[in-house]
């Protein structure tokens, strides 16, 4: 697996860090980072294939009013955007998360947890978090992966998930999966606590957020 990152970050020790930091690792390799919101722009459209993972200081996103966001999805709609940064508000988490950021990842995490992090993100093996939040509009509510607002499904809950969006009745999904319908409403209860929704309606609108 070869998965390739742009960042943006002001901070010129952190956006320097991230990228020695990611390279230590195989199967990652930044192919953009920038400190200036402008040459971001200009390297980003200089790409020929959209980056895999694109990493942006949160505390930049709000101060440029979101637009950056917009502008990578109008641009980039393949690449999963991570927002990253030290002690974000409420305010700021909510509005990327609602703009379309994948995931937040506090810095002062483990070295290590970021970089599986990020390949949970590329796998869309996760869910988001907000700390003391729930709407049953968002994708907010997941068990904590060592600081990262990250969790890690297993293949039957995704399989749940992808067959949860369709027509098809609980009995057919447990012939499907080889279980017992009691074990279909086992993992749609299970996954709705992950999440914070009650049952299959609630469970749909994730699965239609999360592209199954």
């Amino acid at each position: 697996m070869n998965i390739t990152i742009a960042i943006f970050e002001p901070m010129k020790l952190i956006n320097k860090s991230i990228p020695l930091l990611l390279n230590l690792h195989e199967g990652f390799r930044v192919i953009v980072s920038s400190d200036n919101i402008q040459d971001f722009k200009r390297l980003m459209k200089l790409q020929t294939i959209p980056p895999n993972i694109i990493l942006i200081d949160i505390h930049q996103i709000h101060n440029h009013s979101l637009e950056i966001i917009y502008w990578l999805q109008e641009h980039f709609p393949e690449s999963k955007l991570i927002s990253i940064g030290i002690e974000a508000k409420y305010v700021q988490l909510y509005d990327v998360f609602t703009a379309g950021c994948k995931a937040y990842f506090g810095l002062e995490i483990e070295e290590i947890d970021f970089s599986r992090a990020i390949e949970l993100v590329h796998q869309n093996l996760f869910v988001s978090k907000l700390e003391n939040f729930i709407d049953s509009k968002s994708l907010f509510m997941a068990k904590k992966f060592n600081g990262c607002d990250i969790v890690e499904l297993n293949e039957t809950q995704r399989d749940i998930l992808e067959y949860i969006n369709t027509i098809l009745t609980n009995k057919e999904i447990a012939d499907k999966l080889n279980i017992s319908e009691s074990g279909v409403n086992y993992y749609i209860n299970e996954l709705g606590s992950f999440y914070s929704v009650n049952g299959r309606k609630g469970l749909k609108t994730i699965s239609s957020r999360l592209g199954y």
